[in-house]
């Protein structure tokens, strides 16, 4: 996946905008909610987290080094977090440039 932050900029003068820019453009996911990918699917007793995934409140669990993780955990609380899916086997990087697209 890609990783996009949107963090408010500005100030009450001037006008609170939202720029959104990548912080990864590919991070390994591991898990979905519950389920780790490659797993089997639960059986007919088991856990299905699709409800969860549904209603936009899904968890995906990346693997980032110490330091991207520290990034994506201050990311995430200064501004919303998206994720994008890429094509498999896509893994090289996208530029880090900021896009320069502020919303108003």
């Amino acid at each position: 996946i890609a990783i996009f932050e949107t963090r408010k900029e500005g100030d009450v003068r001037t006008g609170l905008r939202r720029r959104s820019n990548l912080l990864f453009s590919a991070v390994r996911v591991l898990a979905v909610n519950h389920r780790r990918l490659g797993s089997p699917s639960p059986g007919p007793n088991g856990h299905d987290d699709s409800a969860e995934a549904d209603s936009g409140s899904g968890v995906l669990t990346v693997l980032l080094n110490p330091f991207e993780a520290a990034r994506l955990v201050e990311s995430r609380e200064d501004g919303r977090l998206s994720a994008l899916l890429r094509p498999v086997g896509d893994d090289a990087p996208w530029p880090l440039v900021p896009s320069g697209r502020v919303h108003e």
